[in-house]
Protein backbone atom coordinates (compact mmCIF):
# COMPACT_ATOMS: atom_id res chain seq x y z
CA UNK A 1 0.00 0.00 0.00
CA UNK A 2 1.46 3.50 -1.14
CA UNK A 3 1.33 5.93 2.08
CA UNK A 4 3.77 8.39 0.80
CA UNK A 5 4.08 9.83 -2.52
CA UNK A 6 7.32 12.23 -3.32
CA UNK A 7 7.49 14.23 -6.09
CA UNK A 8 10.23 16.02 -7.97
CA UNK A 9 9.07 19.60 -9.87
CA UNK A 10 11.67 20.25 -12.91
CA UNK A 11 11.36 18.08 -15.46
CA UNK A 12 9.34 16.22 -13.76
CA UNK A 13 5.72 18.41 -13.69
CA UNK A 14 7.07 21.66 -15.19
CA UNK A 15 9.47 21.91 -18.46
CA UNK A 16 11.67 24.64 -18.53
CA UNK A 17 9.67 28.18 -18.85
CA UNK A 18 6.67 26.82 -16.70
CA UNK A 19 6.85 28.57 -13.12
CA UNK A 20 2.48 27.02 -12.03
CA UNK A 21 1.98 23.41 -11.65
CA UNK A 22 -1.32 22.12 -13.38
CA UNK A 23 -4.26 22.32 -11.06
CA UNK A 24 -5.08 18.83 -12.31
CA UNK A 25 -2.13 17.71 -10.32
CA UNK A 26 -3.52 19.94 -7.24
CA UNK A 27 -6.83 18.16 -7.39
CA UNK A 28 -5.36 14.65 -7.40
CA UNK A 29 -2.79 15.75 -4.46
CA UNK A 30 -5.96 16.05 -2.39
CA UNK A 31 -8.08 13.88 -3.40
CA UNK A 32 -5.10 11.39 -2.56
CA UNK A 33 -4.40 13.50 1.04
CA UNK A 34 -8.38 12.72 1.48
CA UNK A 35 -7.47 9.41 1.68
CA UNK A 36 -4.99 9.57 3.96
CA UNK A 37 -1.80 9.27 1.84
CA UNK A 38 1.07 12.15 2.41
CA UNK A 39 2.46 14.02 0.00
CA UNK A 40 6.01 15.82 -0.23
CA UNK A 41 7.91 17.74 -2.88
CA UNK A 42 11.42 16.33 -3.41
CA UNK A 43 13.30 19.04 -5.32
CA UNK A 44 16.35 20.82 -5.32
CA UNK A 45 14.36 24.46 -4.75
CA UNK A 46 13.95 25.99 -1.59
CA UNK A 47 11.27 25.87 1.25
CA UNK A 48 9.51 29.34 0.22
CA UNK A 49 9.51 28.67 -3.53
CA UNK A 50 7.77 25.48 -3.02
CA UNK A 51 4.73 26.22 -0.84
CA UNK A 52 4.29 29.25 -3.40
CA UNK A 53 3.60 26.12 -6.00
CA UNK A 54 2.13 24.60 -3.02
CA UNK A 55 -0.81 26.89 -3.22
CA UNK A 56 -4.06 25.88 -1.12
CA UNK A 57 -2.30 22.60 0.06
CA UNK A 58 0.73 24.77 1.64
CA UNK A 59 0.49 23.62 5.09
CA UNK A 60 -0.58 19.46 4.09
CA UNK A 61 2.82 19.22 2.14
CA UNK A 62 5.82 18.03 3.38
CA UNK A 63 9.09 19.24 1.43
CA UNK A 64 12.52 17.68 0.85
CA UNK A 65 14.47 20.90 -0.37
CA UNK A 66 17.67 21.24 -1.85
CA UNK A 67 17.79 17.87 -3.39
CA UNK A 68 17.40 16.19 0.17
CA UNK A 69 19.92 18.22 2.23
CA UNK A 70 17.03 19.91 4.31
CA UNK A 71 13.85 18.50 5.38
CA UNK A 72 10.76 20.05 6.29
CA UNK A 73 7.22 19.48 8.25
CA UNK A 74 3.33 20.15 6.72
CA UNK A 75 1.81 22.33 8.87
CA UNK A 76 1.37 26.64 8.92
CA UNK A 77 4.91 26.70 10.60
CA UNK A 78 7.23 24.03 8.94
CA UNK A 79 9.81 22.49 11.45
CA UNK A 80 13.29 20.88 10.39
CA UNK A 81 13.10 16.96 10.24
CA UNK A 82 16.23 16.73 9.06
CA UNK A 83 19.50 18.91 7.94
CA UNK A 84 22.84 18.01 6.37
CA UNK A 85 25.19 20.68 5.45
CA UNK A 86 28.63 20.78 3.54
CA UNK A 87 31.98 21.74 5.25
CA UNK A 88 32.33 25.26 5.32
CA UNK A 89 35.50 25.56 4.01
CA UNK A 90 35.22 23.05 1.04
CA UNK A 91 32.13 25.44 0.27
CA UNK A 92 34.03 28.30 0.39
CA UNK A 93 35.98 26.56 -2.35
CA UNK A 94 33.76 25.15 -4.28
CA UNK A 95 32.47 28.53 -4.54
CA UNK A 96 35.40 30.95 -5.59
CA UNK A 97 36.58 27.66 -7.75
CA UNK A 98 32.89 28.31 -10.00
CA UNK A 99 33.33 32.57 -9.27
CA UNK A 100 36.25 32.47 -10.94
CA UNK A 101 35.95 30.28 -13.71
CA UNK A 102 34.10 31.95 -17.04
CA UNK A 103 31.16 30.88 -18.05
CA UNK A 104 29.65 29.76 -14.73
CA UNK A 105 26.80 30.94 -12.84
CA UNK A 106 26.30 30.59 -8.72
CA UNK A 107 23.96 29.70 -6.25
CA UNK A 108 24.51 28.42 -2.49
CA UNK A 109 21.96 27.38 -0.40
CA UNK A 110 21.51 28.07 3.19
CA UNK A 111 18.28 27.16 4.42
CA UNK A 112 15.37 28.80 3.15
CA UNK A 113 18.11 31.50 1.37
CA UNK A 114 19.65 31.70 -1.44
CA UNK A 115 22.95 33.38 -2.21
CA UNK A 116 23.85 34.46 -5.60
CA UNK A 117 26.83 35.58 -7.22
CA UNK A 118 25.61 37.24 -10.18
CA UNK A 119 27.94 37.41 -13.58
CA UNK A 120 24.82 38.33 -15.95
CA UNK A 121 21.51 40.26 -15.89
CA UNK A 122 20.39 36.62 -17.69
CA UNK A 123 21.02 34.46 -15.01
CA UNK A 124 19.92 36.97 -12.53
CA UNK A 125 16.51 37.50 -14.40
CA UNK A 126 16.05 33.76 -14.45
CA UNK A 127 16.63 33.40 -10.35
CA UNK A 128 14.36 36.36 -10.20
CA UNK A 129 11.90 34.61 -12.12
CA UNK A 130 10.83 31.37 -9.49
CA UNK A 131 8.01 33.13 -7.07
CA UNK A 132 8.94 33.26 -3.24
CA UNK A 133 12.63 32.56 -3.69
CA UNK A 134 14.63 34.17 -0.40
CA UNK A 135 17.37 35.68 -2.63
CA UNK A 136 20.72 37.91 -0.99
CA UNK A 137 23.59 38.53 -3.96
CA UNK A 138 27.18 38.45 -2.76
CA UNK A 139 30.36 39.56 -3.93
CA UNK A 140 33.05 37.31 -2.77
CA UNK A 141 32.73 33.50 -1.48
CA UNK A 142 33.46 34.86 1.75
CA UNK A 143 29.86 36.30 2.54
CA UNK A 144 28.55 32.57 2.63
CA UNK A 145 26.35 31.75 5.17
CA UNK A 146 28.05 28.74 8.09
CA UNK A 147 25.61 26.38 6.94
CA UNK A 148 25.81 25.31 3.37
CA UNK A 149 23.13 22.97 2.11
CA UNK A 150 23.95 22.80 -1.66
CA UNK A 151 25.75 24.72 -4.33
CA UNK A 152 24.47 24.93 -7.61
CA UNK A 153 26.21 25.65 -10.41
CA UNK A 154 24.23 27.18 -13.72
CA UNK A 155 26.53 26.61 -17.26
CA UNK A 156 25.35 26.27 -20.85
CA UNK A 157 25.86 22.29 -20.46
CA UNK A 158 25.12 20.32 -17.48
CA UNK A 159 26.36 17.35 -19.12
CA UNK A 160 29.98 18.88 -19.86
CA UNK A 161 30.26 20.40 -16.89
CA UNK A 162 29.57 17.41 -14.46
CA UNK A 163 32.69 15.29 -15.40
CA UNK A 164 34.60 18.50 -14.45
CA UNK A 165 33.22 18.60 -10.51
CA UNK A 166 32.22 14.57 -10.06
CA UNK A 167 36.16 14.04 -10.30
CA UNK A 168 37.15 17.16 -8.21
CA UNK A 169 34.71 16.43 -5.84
CA UNK A 170 32.76 13.17 -6.34
CA UNK A 171 34.42 11.39 -3.99
CA UNK A 172 33.73 13.57 -0.61
CA UNK A 173 30.39 15.50 -2.15
CA UNK A 174 27.06 13.81 -4.28
CA UNK A 175 27.39 16.07 -7.95
CA UNK A 176 24.53 15.19 -10.13
CA UNK A 177 22.99 16.70 -12.88
CA UNK A 178 20.18 18.27 -11.85
CA UNK A 179 18.79 19.89 -15.57
CA UNK A 180 20.13 20.76 -18.65
CA UNK A 181 22.16 23.73 -17.23
CA UNK A 182 22.21 22.83 -13.64
CA UNK A 183 25.22 20.76 -11.44
CA UNK A 184 24.21 20.47 -7.98
CA UNK A 185 27.32 19.15 -5.29
CA UNK A 186 25.52 18.16 -1.38
CA UNK A 187 26.60 16.09 1.16
CA UNK A 188 23.44 14.90 1.14
CA UNK A 189 21.16 13.71 -1.36
CA UNK A 190 17.33 13.25 -1.85
CA UNK A 191 17.59 9.28 -0.63
CA UNK A 192 18.98 11.14 2.42
CA UNK A 193 15.73 13.14 2.54
CA UNK A 194 13.29 10.58 1.97
CA UNK A 195 14.73 8.15 4.72
CA UNK A 196 14.42 11.34 7.16
CA UNK A 197 11.19 11.52 5.81
CA UNK A 198 9.94 8.46 6.71
CA UNK A 199 11.66 7.87 10.01
CA UNK A 200 9.86 10.88 10.89
CA UNK A 201 6.24 9.62 9.54
CA UNK A 202 7.07 6.38 10.82
CA UNK A 203 6.59 4.56 7.69
CA UNK A 204 8.91 2.20 5.40
CA UNK A 205 9.94 3.22 2.10
CA UNK A 206 8.65 0.17 0.06
CA UNK A 207 5.43 2.09 0.56
CA UNK A 208 6.53 5.34 -0.84
CA UNK A 209 6.10 6.29 -4.37
CA UNK A 210 8.42 8.87 -6.33
CA UNK A 211 8.49 10.30 -9.20
CA UNK A 212 11.70 11.69 -11.07
CA UNK A 213 13.25 12.52 -14.12
CA UNK A 214 16.75 13.11 -13.73
CA UNK A 215 20.16 12.06 -12.52
CA UNK A 216 19.52 13.96 -8.99
CA UNK A 217 16.46 11.44 -8.53
CA UNK A 218 18.46 8.54 -8.46
CA UNK A 219 18.95 8.31 -4.79
CA UNK A 220 15.22 8.29 -4.23
CA UNK A 221 14.10 6.39 -6.63
CA UNK A 222 16.48 3.44 -5.84
CA UNK A 223 15.43 3.47 -2.25
CA UNK A 224 11.78 3.52 -2.24
CA UNK A 225 9.26 0.61 -3.33
CA UNK A 226 7.61 2.27 -6.17
CA UNK A 227 10.15 4.54 -8.62
CA UNK A 228 8.64 6.49 -11.67
CA UNK A 229 10.78 7.94 -14.44
CA UNK A 230 9.25 10.64 -16.82
CA UNK A 231 9.62 8.88 -20.08
CA UNK A 232 11.72 11.86 -21.42
CA UNK A 233 14.47 11.16 -18.85
CA UNK A 234 18.18 9.76 -20.38
CA UNK A 235 17.85 6.24 -21.94
CA UNK A 236 19.84 4.84 -19.09
CA UNK A 237 17.61 5.99 -16.77
CA UNK A 238 14.66 4.74 -18.50
CA UNK A 239 16.39 1.02 -18.27
CA UNK A 240 17.20 1.53 -15.01
CA UNK A 241 13.26 1.52 -13.69
CA UNK A 242 10.40 -0.45 -15.25
CA UNK A 243 7.86 2.48 -14.66
CA UNK A 244 7.48 5.39 -16.78
CA UNK A 245 5.05 7.90 -17.27
CA UNK A 246 4.71 10.89 -19.61
CA UNK A 247 2.27 12.80 -17.14
CA UNK A 248 2.17 12.76 -12.79
CA UNK A 249 -1.19 13.38 -12.91
CA UNK A 250 -2.35 10.25 -15.42
CA UNK A 251 -0.41 7.83 -12.90
CA UNK A 252 -2.01 9.54 -9.48
CA UNK A 253 -5.70 8.85 -11.12
CA UNK A 254 -4.54 4.89 -10.52
CA UNK A 255 -3.60 5.18 -6.81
Amino acid sequence: MIKLIACDIDGTVLEQDERVLPQELLEQTERLLQKGMDFCFSSGRQLSNLRVLAEHLVDRFYYICDNGAIVYSDGKIPEIISQTVMDHEDAVRIANSIIETPGLELEVSGSNTGFLYIKTEAFQNLMLSYQGMNLIRIHSARQLPDSVLKISIYSKSAESLFPVLSREWGSKYHVAIAGEHWVDITLADKGTGISALCRHLGIGLESVAAFGDNYNDIPILDLVGHPYIKNTSPEDLLKRYPNSFSNVVDVLKTF
